[in-house]
Formats: structure tokens, sequence, C-alpha cells
């Protein structure tokens, strides 16, 4: 989260905002008042909020880079076999 200036702020609009970009790259911004809010909402339900976040970003970067090792290891064999 990223504090940011009201560059046209009118007159009763918020000095300042806090900027967040989701996963999939979508902006947002929030004044102080919706983050305390959130903040608040957040500890009186605990219950909703999930043991660990996953966007697939994670499991899809670990599946790729699982895949590209085996796919060298692979390559390497075959080439030294080639070799040989």
């Amino acid at each position: 989260m990223i504090k940011v200036k009201n560059k046209d702020r009118t007159i009763n609009a918020s000095e300042y905002y806090y900027y967040i970009q989701s996963p999939t790259g979508t902006d947002y911004l929030f004044t102080e008042n919706h983050v305390e809010q959130a903040i608040e909402r957040a500890k009186k339900n605990q219950e909703d909020i999930p043991s660990h976040y996953d966007d697939g970003f994670s499991r899809a970067f670990t599946l790729g880079v699982f895949v590209g090792v085996i796919t060298a290891f692979v390559g390497l064999a075959v080439y030294q076999q080639w070799l040989a």
C-alpha cells in the first residue's frame, strides 16, 4: 500500500489516498477513513480472513520452474548420450 497525494483535489476531498494494485493489475485508491474501516472490519471478522492467499501465480511459477529444471536435466542426459 502506497500513500499518494491527491493532485486535483477539490475542497472536501482527501489530501492523500492509499494506492493498492491487485494481482490482476486493477488499481484502487482508498481514503484514510476507508482503510481504517477495513482494518476494524478485519479485526471484527477474523473468521473471514483466509489462512493463506493463493492467487494462482505462485503455483504456476513453481510448476514452471519445476518443468524447466526437469527439461534441463533430460536435455543434458540426452546430450551426454549423444556425445558418447
